[in-house]
């Protein structure tokens, strides 16, 4: 359900990163290798998912802004930047 049908087909886990408050992660259905457009931002730890879902970032400043998510809001527009190497 509202994914964009084309898996990714690869999981790939790091036993560095955790589900902690402000992870970004990728949702599925059951299996890793299903997950492709659906993405999740973590309002609180769930070390539950760790090993479960890829973790392919974190939020660094608004997470006041997540802190007011709710699960019937749409996302109008998403920015995306890459990390500081040197932080």
């Amino acid at each position: 359900m509202g994914g964009s049908g084309q898996p990714i087909g690869v999981a790939e886990f790091s036993k560095r990163l955790a589900h902690q408050r402000g992870t970004v992660a990728l949702a599925h259905a059951g299996s890793p290798l299903a997950a492709d457009s659906q993405l999740y931002i973590m309002k609180a730890a769930s070390p539950s998912l760790n090993g479960k879902h890829v973790i392919i970032g974190r939020v660094t400043t608004g997470m006041t802004v997540v802190d007011r998510i709710v699960k019937t809001d749409r996302l109008v527009n998403v920015s995306l930047k890459a990390a500081d190497p040197d932080s």
